[in-house]
């Protein structure tokens, strides 16, 4: 890898020049070939709207009982409260398609799930926390890319405090490796268990380029599905998304979920402002940073240090850098560099993503475009 360090603008000028061509910025006094891509989008700029979650309603639509949950003991995060584990939730056939009048003829079948929930060490504020943050996507509607909560699992009704015996799981559908940061982490650590099987059959492969930029497509079509119904994420990040393995043609399938406890697992990644609520903020856009201000600009920034997590294996962005200096940093022109190994075209679409002003920055339409075309022409040298 190269030496992650930030670099100015300048150093990739011409880089940063031709990228902003293939999303659709190109300067008018310039004359640039015909063959050049612009995409014809008009850049939109999407604004949160209210999301008032009835509890009430989620309640009835997710709750399952935890009798039917075999808990395994493989521990895929843990954290000071919370823990996400793996589980087997034994699902009734004839409830799922709602039919409750034979019950002799069920049928029974087995999903792999994987699960957070609270420690008994946490208390009645942290489960407000998490079950707020768990059911952020709970308005949208369903999306492959995006990981929504499938089941909520108590003995009891969950939101009866009194009568609750411990705190419910939140359970989502998964069958595969888990959380992609630890993933990434373990590839780059040469790990086996990181690794995955070559659907052809012949034996282990790692990561390529065209399979990262794939991974990279699929959370932004989450996204983009996200805004569709008003809701900023606000914590892209591979943290908060997780992995499966070959389906349809991607060979590595990818979702995008809610934060809830990411920062109990990966509190490294995040750091306090001095209002005590602790934020990803080398994830965070200048003018998230600086006022608190969030739209689907400054998801885009953030997903341009996705690229970069991808493109590095799951590398800390900004590590020589405090978290109390990065709105400064940002403004002297500082940014992540390029990643070994990364092609020029792919880091200048990160770069983009980096505008100090929001309205100069991709839509995420334009980035959509902009990397299938380039996904397009990796391919071809496969």
């Amino acid at each position: 890898m190269k030496k992650t360090t930030a670099e100015t603008p300048e150093t990739y000028s011409l880089i940063y020049k031709s990228a902003a061509k293939a999303v659709g910025y190109v300067d008018p006094n310039e004359p640039y070939p015909s063959s050049v891509f612009v995409p014809n989008v008009i850049p939109v700029i999407v604004y949160e709207k209210p999301q008032v979650i009835n509890m009430t309603k989620a309640s009835k639509e997710l709750y399952a009982d935890l009798n039917l949950f075999e808990i395994l003991s493989v521990e895929e995060l843990e954290g000071t409260f919370g823990e996400m584990k793996w589980a087997i939730w034994k699902r009734n056939m004839d409830d799922l398609m709602g039919d409750v009048d034979n019950q002799e003829d069920n049928v029974c079948f087995e999903e792999r799930v994987i699960v957070k929930r609270l420690k008994r060490t946490a208390d009645q504020r942290h489960f407000k926390k998490f079950l707020e943050e768990a059911l952020a996507f709970f308005n949208a509607e369903r999306h492959k890319n995006l990981a929504q909560v499938a089941a909520i699992a108590s003995y009891k009704h969950f939101s009866d405090a009194e009568q609750r015996v411990e705190f419910p799981l939140i359970c989502y559908l998964h069958d595969g490796f888990g959380n992609l940061k630890k993933f990434l982490i373990s590839c780059r650590n040469g790990q086996k268990n990181a690794q995955f099987k070559n659907p052809n059959g012949n034996g282990i492969q790692t990561l390529r380029a065209h399979e990262l930029v794939s991974m990279a497509l699929q959370i932004l079509k989450a996204v983009i599905h996200l805004h569709h119904f008003g809701i900023i994420h606000k914590d892209i990040a591979t943290r908060n998304c997780l992995v499966s393995k070959v389906r349809d043609h991607d060979n590595l399938f990818v979702q995008i979920c809610d934060s809830a406890l990411s920062k109990d697992f990966f509190p490294d990644d995040y750091h306090c402002l001095g209002d005590n609520e602790n934020r990803p903020m080398k994830w965070m856009a200048h003018e998230s940073l600086v006022h608190n201000s969030f739209n689907s600009s400054t998801d885009v920034w953030s997903f341009g240090v996705v690229l970069w997590e991808l493109l590095t294996c799951g590398q800390q962005p900004y590590p020589d850098i405090d978290p109390d200096e990065m709105a400064i940093v940002l403004e002297r022109g500082k940014r992540l560099s390029q990643p070994y190994s990364c092609p020029d075209e792919l880091y200048g679409l990160m770069y983009c993503c980096w505008q100090l002003d929001y309205r100069d920055r991709p839509t995420t339409q334009q980035l959509l475009i902009a990397l299938q075309e380039f996904n397009l022409q990796l391919l071809q040298y496969i």
